[in-house]
C-alpha cells in the first residue's frame, strides 16, 4: 500500500503533472475523433476558397463557453466549426461586421426579407446606389451545414482512443 501524505511536495508535484498529461491526451484525442468531421465542413462550405473553408477549424472551449453551455469547469471540450481568424483583409473588413459563425448560418439556412440602415455613416451603399436604408430581399439557405453534420462518422470514439495512443506514443508514456 502507498500513502501519500499532504506534505509530500514531490508527490503533489508528479500528480499535478500527471494531471496535465491526462488533459492533453484527453485533448488530443478528442481533436483526432472530430478531424473527419472538419474535413467534411470545410468540403461542404459552399465558396471555393471562400473565407468559411479558411475559417474552419477545431478550438479548445474556454471556461466561459463552457459555463455557458452547462459543461463543468473540469470537462475537456473542443468545439468544430467556424473558429479560426484569417489574416486575409476581406476576412478583417467582414469581420468587423459580421462573425464567421454568423455568416455560415446565413449561408446555410438563408435569412428573411429584411432592412439594411446606415449605423456609422450617413448613407451606405448597395448595388451601385446611395441611400440611407435599403430593403433587402433576403436569401435561400444551401443547408451545408446540416448535409456535413449529417455525414458525420459513427466511428469518433475510435478515432479519440487512436488520438490518445498517437499523444501518449508521442510523448513516450506507452
Amino acid at each position: 500500500m502507498i500513502t501519500i501524505t499532504t506534505n509530500d511536495k514531490e508527490a503533489k508535484k508528479e500528480l499535478r503533472r500527471l494531471r496535465g498529461i491526462v488533459n492533453k491526451a484527453t485533448d488530443a484525442g478528442l481533436k483526432r475523433a472530430l478531424k473527419p468531421t472538419k474535413s467534411i465542413l470545410s468540403d461542404a462550405t459552399p465558396v471555393e476558397k471562400s473565407i468559411l473553408k479558411k475559417g474552419v477549424g477545431l478550438k479548445n472551449l474556454t471556461q466561459k463557453e463552457k459555463t455557458r453551455i452547462g459543461f463543468d469547469k473540469k470537462t475537456r471540450a473542443v468545439k468544430v466549426g467556424f473558429v479560426r481568424k484569417s489574416k486575409a483583409a476581406t476576412l478583417r473588413r467582414l469581420e468587423k461586421k459580421i462573425t464567421l459563425p454568423a455568416l455560415a448560418s446565413i449561408l446555410s439556412y438563408g435569412s428573411q426579407k429584411h432592412v439594411i440602415s446606415a449605423k456609422h455613416k450617413k448613407k451606405l451603399k448597395f448595388g451601385g446606389t446611395f441611400s440611407k436604408s435599403v430593403d433587402h430581399p433576403g436569401t435561400t439557405g444551401s443547408g451545408f451545414l446540416k448535409r456535413a453534420f449529417n455525414k458525420m462518422d459513427s466511428g469518433s470514439l475510435i478515432l479519440f482512443y487512436k488520438g490518445l495512443d498517437e499523444y501518449m506514443d508521442k510523448h513516450g508514456y506507452n
